[in-house]
């Protein structure tokens, strides 16, 4: 597995990675990362239970930027792949950037097949998204005709599938192949642990909404919080808490100070990944306001939860919820809708959401289930690679 940031670096893309190679090691498939290596870091490590490798690169920050510095770690990578070849049968990158590039120059050398995991649509306004980074990076046509070298796409959202089929991918060599959560881990709580988990936290009386995630402008945040302020007319009593960091904490604080939300909002900053489900399970609403995303983690152990969401109506997470029937959905970036979906949920029936999004995450999302996918992917691949 090809990932150009993995742990200690959290995020949605590198926890998924984690999560996977986690799994598939379980099921005695031999995965292992490779990685960018950034200041402070090991060039060797083994991260629960899965052997990492750092490529030396010249990267000042734990950010993958600058041209002579990716250059470098291009080159490393590719000499990399060329010198292990025996040791490898697939490779997958997660993200469609520099990695997928580098992949698909080695396999003219080493004759490995590339699955290439295409995990953030693109959004509108923002320049974000794996395929939009492709097309408008330097030298961008040649970036998309070594991406669409890829023997297999894997897209976890039926947004990012048509965006693939839109820059000539062919649609059989596409994959949808979700996001997976660990439901055993993320599971409902209890009435009673609920209650010891608030107290701990200070939290007393009231209704706890969350929300979790990177404090960016894509986020919506900023949204957020305005349909606070509308929501603690009718619900004073209700608190929301945000979890996470960012560049845009500064000013959402600023922010809620100016809307006067005091006691009703709390900013409690990044919370280790080992310790997120105790957050969730002092929640009784999750909302996530974004202007875009992929197949978002955070819904995903949320609804894994039991707890009733509310959401923006884009990229992967229409493929999650079904408005009014395991969740609500709401347009992005207007406060006015996500506050009357806030209320109806505090005014009642939020149980039974909760309920359904938790049997939906079940049936269709485990990690269990989407690493038996991978599996068999793996398996179609290696034998269409015997067999030529």
């Amino acid at each position: 597995m090809l990932s150009s940031r993995f742990y200690p670096i959290i995020g949605g893309a590198e926890q998924q990675a984690q999560r996977l190679a986690r799994h598939l090691r379980d099921r005695n498939v031999n995965a292992f990362v490779v990685t960018c290596r950034y200041p402070g870091l090991p060039p060797d490590e083994s991260i629960d239970g899965i052997p990492v490798h750092r490529i030396k690169t010249v990267y000042r920050r734990m950010e993958p930027k600058g041209k002579i510095a990716s250059l470098h770690m291009m080159t490393g990578l590719f000499r990399y792949l060329v010198r292990n070849r025996r040791r490898i049968d697939i490779i997958h990158v997660h993200g469609a950037g520099k990695m997928t590039m580098t992949a698909n120059v080695a396999k003219l050398f080493i004759d490995k097949p590339v699955v290439v995991k295409v995990a953030t649509a693109s959004t509108a306004g923002t320049g974000e998204g794996d395929l939009h980074g492709a097309e408008t990076a330097l030298l961008g046509n040649a970036r998309i005709s070594l991406l669409r070298m890829s023997d297999t796409f894997i897209a976890t959202t039926e947004q990012i599938r048509r965006e693939l089929i839109a820059r000539g991918v062919p649609e059989e060599r596409i994959t949808l192949i979700p996001n997976g959560v660990d439901t055993a881990r993320f599971t409902p709580t209890t009435p009673e642990e609920r209650k010891i988990l608030r107290e701990k936290l200070g939290i007393t009386g009231g209704t706890a909404a969350l929300f979790v995630g990177r404090l960016i402008r894509r986020k919506g945040v900023d949204i957020l919080l305005r349909a606070w302020k509308e929501v603690t007319r009718d619900f004073p009593r209700a608190m929301l808490l945000v979890v996470g960091s960012g560049e845009e904490e500064g000013n959402l604080r600023q922010l809620a100070q100016t809307l006067r939300l005091g006691p009703n909002v709390s900013f409690s900053g990044a919370v280790d990944p080992t310790e997120i489900e105790n957050i969730y399970r002092v929640a009784d609403l999750f909302i996530l306001p974004s202007h875009g995303e992929g197949m978002p983690n955070v819904l995903l152990e949320a609804m894994s939860h039991g707890i009733p969401a509310v959401a923006s109506a884009i990229g992967g997470v229409v493929d999650l919820i079904t408005d009014g029937d395991n969740g609500l959905l709401v347009p992005p970036g207007g406060y006015e809708a996500l506050a009357a979906a806030i209320k109806r949920l505090l005014g009642g029936g939020g149980r039974k959401l909760g309920e359904a999004g938790r049997k939906t995450v079940v049936e269709r999302f485990s990690l269990d289930a989407v690493t038996d996918r991978y599996i068999e992917l793996y398996g179609a691949l290696t034998a269409a690679r015997s067999a030529r």
